[in-house]
């Protein structure tokens, strides 16, 4: 506690989040035809996330203002992507390799303390 009216804190654990990845590329060919290649891939993840923040009471009452830093990070992960043209025919699926799944989010608050 910084003084009675701010209180400044960190926060650390296990994170959890649930990525998902759809890419789609105009492939144009020679003949002048043009088609949608649509490619798919999610995967449930597990890692940690550590954060900063400050929390203000506000004029001496029961309001109080809120700001965070956290950041997530759920490793490195491999995944298979589905590939399915604009009329409905499926391609070989391919793996592609992510060396990092990480973000960065800053929220804020306000709430009242009765």
């Amino acid at each position: 506690m910084v003084s009675p009216n701010v209180l400044l804190y960190g926060t650390g654990g296990a994170a959890w989040g649930h990525v998902k990845f759809t890419d789609t590329f105009q492939i144009h060919t020679e003949l002048g035809d043009n088609t949608s290649l649509v490619s798919r891939a999610s995967s449930s993840r597990f890692g940690w996330v550590a954060g900063a923040g400050a929390e203000w009471k506000l004029w001496g009452s029961g309001l109080m203002l809120r700001v965070e830093y956290l950041h997530y990070d759920l490793g490195s992960a491999s995944l298979a992507f589905d590939a399915t043209l604009d009329s409905g025919l499926k391609k070989e699926p391919f793996n592609m390799h992510l060396e990092k799944l990480t973000t960065d989010v800053v929220r804020g608050g306000v709430s009242y303390k009765f």
